[in-house]
C-alpha cells in the first residue's frame, strides 16, 4: 500500500496492519499517539464545534503563511478535544544557544535599537520592537509561534526548545502554541497568560490596559492567586494595577459587558453614576445560559449578599449538582465550585486542574 493509500483509507485515520506491512515510518508514532488518546475518545460530532471555530475572522490572517498553519491549527484543535495529549508536528524549527529564531514580516523591526534582517535570533534578555509599519514572527522553540504586531515591544525572558516565556510591555501579539499546557507564558504588568494549548491574541497599551481574545482552545489568566479560565470565543480584560478580568463571551450583550467592567474594575472600568449594586443587577438580568462561565468565576470574586445573588441566578441558568449546596457555596467551598463547573459542559475540572501541574523538564 502506498503512503497516499494510507492517508485516504475510509476505515479510520490510518490502518495499522497496512502501515506495518509497508514499513511506513509513521506507523509506530501513530500507534503510540492512539494509545495515549484512547481514554479521551469522544464521538466525532463532539469535535465539530471546535473545528468550526478554528478559522473564524482573526486579525492579520491575510499576512500569515496559510497552508501549513491551517493543517497545524486543525490538528491542534483535535488534540485539545481529546484531552490535551502531546501533539507531534513534522515542521522542523530549530533553536540553539543563540536564542529563538525569528523573521521580519514587514517594515523594520529592531532588536536592541538595531535593525534586523529577514531572519534573526532573539536571545534571552533581548527586546524586539516594531513601529507602525513593521511586524515580526518568532518561532517559540519547537512548540509554536508568536506574531508581533505593529507598535509593539516584547522581551524574551526564557528560551528552551519546548518551553519559554515572553514579556509583553505594549502592543499586540498573536500566539499559536501546540505544546502541552503551561509550556509557554506571556508576562504582563497586571497578568500572566498561561497557554493551555491554544491560539490567542493579547493587546496591551502603554498604560498597561488591554485585553485577551482566545480563538482556539483555552488560556489561563493568572496574577496574585486570582485565576481566569478563558475558552474559545471568549475574552478577558486587563487593567493596570488590577487583578485579571472575569472572562466573558464576545457575543454577550453590551449591557452585560459594561456591567462586568464595573464589577471587575470599579470606576476605572466604567466612569459615571453606575453603582456596583446596579452593575451586578444588570449583569444578572442580562446573563444567558452561555454566560454561566462568567457567573461561575464570580462565585469566587463576590461575597455576602452579592454572592447570594450570583448563586441564585447561576442556579437558575445551570442547576447545581445535588452535592453542591447554597450554604457550601456561600461559605466559599472551592470543591463545590469545581463540582458546579462540571455541570457547565466546558470539560470537567479534572481536565484543567490536571493541567496546572508542573510537567517534567519545566
Amino acid at each position: 500500500m502506498r503512503n497516499d493509500d494510507l492517508r485516504n483509507t475510509d476505515d479510520y485515520l490510518w490502518d495499522a496492519k497496512s502501515a506495518a506491512a509497508t514499513s511506513d515510518p509513521r506507523a509506530s508514532e501513530i500507534a503510540e499517539l492512539e494509545r495515549s488518546l484512547t481514554r479521551f475518545r469522544a464521538p466525532s460530532a463532539d469535535l465539530m464545534p471546535l473545528a468550526e471555530n478554528v478559522w473564524k475572522d482573526r486579525e492579520w490572517q491575510s499576512a500569515r503563511p496559510s497552508a501549513w498553519r491551517e493543517s497545524l491549527a486543525i490538528a491542534a484543535v483535535l488534540a485539545i478535544a481529546f484531552g490535551g495529549a502531546w501533539f507531534s508536528v513534522s515542521r522542523s524549527i530549530k533553536v540553539d544557544s543563540g536564542g529563538w529564531h525569528a523573521s521580519r514580516i514587514t517594515g523594520n523591526p529592531q532588536v536592541g535599537h538595531e535593525s534586523v534582517g529577514e531572519r534573526f535570533n532573539l536571545r534571552t534578555g533581548q527586546t524586539l520592537e516594531t513601529d507602525e509599519t513593521s511586524r515580526a514572527l518568532i518561532d517559540v522553540g519547537n512548540i509554536g509561534e508568536v506574531e508581533v504586531g505593529t507598535n509593539s515591544r516584547v522581551r524574551l525572558l526564557e528560551e528552551q526548545t519546548a518551553s519559554g516565556s515572553l514579556g509583553l510591555d505594549q502592543g499586540t501579539i498573536t500566539a499559536l502554541i501546540w505544546a502541552p499546557p503551561r509550556r509557554f507564558i506571556v508576562q504582563m504588568a497586571s497578568a500572566n497568560a498561561v497557554d493551555l494549548g491554544c491560539e490567542y491574541t493579547l493587546h496591551v497599551d502603554a498604560g498597561g490596559n488591554g485585553w485577551m481574545r482566545v480563538s482556539i482552545g483555552w488560556v489561563a489568566f493568572e496574577k496574585d492567586g486570582r485565576e481566569s479560565f478563558v475558552p474559545v470565543d471568549a475574552m478577558a480584560l486587563i487593567r493596570h494595577g488590577a487583578a485579571p478580568g472575569t472572562p466573558f463571551y464576545e457575543d454577550s450583550s453590551s449591557a452585560f459587558k459594561l456591567a462586568l467592567k464595573k464589577i471587575d474594575f470599579g470606576a476605572s472600568g466604567v466612569p459615571g453614576e453606575m453603582t456596583r449594586n446596579a452593575a451586578l443587577a444588570a449583569l444578572l438580568e442580562q446573563a444567558r445560559k452561555r454566560d454561566a462561565i462568567t457567573l461561575w468565576h464570580l462565585l469566587a470574586r463576590t461575597e455576602g449578599v452579592e454572592l447570594a445573588q450570583v448563586f441564585q441566578r447561576l442556579a437558575q441558568l445551570v442547576p447545581p449538582p445535588n452535592s453542591v449546596t447554597r450554604d457550601g457555596i456561600l461559605a466559599g467551598n472551592a470543591h463545590m465550585r469545581d463540582l458546579w463547573w462540571d455541570a457547565l459542559d466546558l470539560r470537567d475540572t479534572g481536565w484543567w486542574r490536571e493541567w496546572k501541574r508542573e510537567f517534567p523538564g519545566r
